[in-house]
C-alpha cells in the first residue's frame, strides 16, 4: 500500500500540516540538522545499547574529555510487562 496519510498537529499558537508523519518528523529534525550553531545529535539506541561506548565519545567531542564510568552497568533486556509478548525476542536490534 503506498497511500500517503496527511497529518495535521496543532501546537499552542499554531496548526501545521504535513503531507506524512515521516514528512512531519524531517521537518522538526530539519531545523536542528541545519542549524549554524554548535550542535550533537545521539541516538537514543545508542545510549541505550552503547552507554558506555557513546558515552565516552560524546566526552571526546568535548576538548578530548575523558569518561570515567561504571563498566558494571548492566541493562535488562527483559520486557519490562510480565508475561509480554515477545514480538522482537530477547536480542538487541
Amino acid at each position: 500500500d503506498t497511500t500517503v496519510v496527511p497529518v495535521w498537529v496543532r501546537y499552542k499558537s499554531e496548526t501545521r500540516n504535513h503531507k506524512s508523519l515521516a514528512h512531519m518528523w524531517m521537518e522538526w529534525y530539519e531545523e536542528y540538522y541545519n542549524a549554524d550553531w554548535p550542535r550533537l545529535m545521539v541516538r537514543l539506541e545508542d545510549l541505550v545499547f552503547y552507554p558506555h561506548e557513546t558515552i565516552r565519545q560524546i566526552c571526546e567531542c568535548f576538548d578530548g574529555a575523558s569518561y570515567v564510568g561504571d563498566e558494571n552497568v548492566t541493562l535488562p533486556l527483559e520486557p519490562s510487562k510480565p508475561k509480554a509478548d515477545y514480538v522482537h525476542g530477547k536480542d538487541r536490534t
